[in-house]
């Protein structure tokens, strides 16, 4: 399989839910009525896993763009040739700010300066178990995706569940018999089994969401940002995590409705993690099964800090040497 051609930068974004001037800024602009649970904003301390296991596993990635509110790690290497240090005020528009919501910063990702037309954007609890090389998320140009289509289940989350019915009305809009059968057999494909067929059989077009590392094509922001700006504007609008937002899954379906993706089961090579089972979570880490790790933070207040003992002694024991990102 040939590599890419062209760079890849990866993208990942992060919060020190400790830091009293963002707990202030917080406070100032919490409305009652959004989604802000404090998991969403704790520091697990794992940061420096995630750049240890990108170092070691994907030592190829051109450049890693770093977003933050503007607090930093006390231990993070700011010369790193390879880091790029970019605070909310440097790609988000003023108007928009201060922003508390991941999906209002998501949709502007694109904007980052500097950033490659061919990128991955990780969550800061996603990692690199096993060496990756470059075809495993872009081939021939094209993000590495699995087209699985499923109909959407209940979710504990519904603020989740409509931003994925949000995401599908937008990137349908996307679909036409011919596109579709263009790319038929990208969906029909040996690789998803014969699950696709039966979907498409049901008339079933709604995508499979995914929980890890994530290609994307900066034109594909750019697309639906002039063709659907009024849904864009009004998630970016949201400080807070809205109903009526949008995710980055609206920028995946994009990709995969016209078919500007290449079709592998990365459901083979990624694991979901819950951290309210520490020890399996932490058995999971130490046996490295699997490319992709994501670990989900749904730990009681009360559980935290022994969950963290345990889940961060399985990453120190698989990445104990520092980074270059490390000083």
């Amino acid at each position: 399989m040939k590599k890419t051609d062209t760079k890849i930068d990866f993208v990942v974004t992060w919060v020190d839910g400790n830091d009293p001037v963002w707990q202030a800024d917080k406070a100032k602009y919490s409305d009652a009525g959004a989604d802000s649970g404090a998991s969403r904003y704790r520091d697990w301390d794992q940061l420096k896993y995630w750049f240890r296991s990108i170092e070691q596993n994907a030592p190829w990635v051109n450049k890693i763009h770093f977003v933050t509110y503007g607090h930093l790690p006390e231990w993070l290497d700011t010369s790193n040739p390879k880091l790029n240090i970019v605070n909310h005020k440097d790609f988000i528009p003023e108007e928009f700010l201060p922003v508390f919501n991941s999906t209002a910063i998501e949709v502007h990702l694109h904007r980052i300066k500097g950033l490659s037309e061919q990128f991955v954007y990780f969550n800061d609890d996603t990692y690199l178990m096993k060496p990756c090389k470059e075809t495993d998320f872009f081939v021939k140009g094209l993000p590495v995706d699995e087209a699985i289509f499923d109909p959407p289940l209940p979710h504990e989350n519904s603020c989740y569940c409509h931003h994925l019915y949000n995401d599908y009305s937008v990137y349908t809009q996307y679909l036409s018999s011919k596109t579709f059968l263009k790319n038929i057999f990208k969906y029909i494909n040996f690789k998803f089994g014969a699950h696709n067929l039966i979907q498409i059989l049901a008339r079933n077009k709604y995508i499979r969401p995914l929980h890890h590392a994530k290609s994307f094509l900066k034109s594909s922001f750019e697309t639906i940002w002039k063709n659907n700006e009024r849904y864009m504007l009004r998630t970016a609008r949201s400080r807070f995590r809205k109903e009526l937002n949008n995710s980055p899954q609206v920028f995946r379906g994009y990709q995969i409705i016209t078919g500007k993706f290449y079709p592998k089961h990365k459901r083979k090579y990624a694991l979901v993690m819950d951290s309210r089972n520490a020890e399996a979570a932490a058995r999971a880490i130490d046996a490295k099964k699997y490319k992709y790790l994501c670990l989900s933070d749904n730990t009681a207040e009360e559980d935290f800090i022994s969950a963290k003992k345990i889940i961060n002694a399985s990453f120190e024991r698989i990445f104990p040497q520092k980074s270059s990102f490390e000083k």
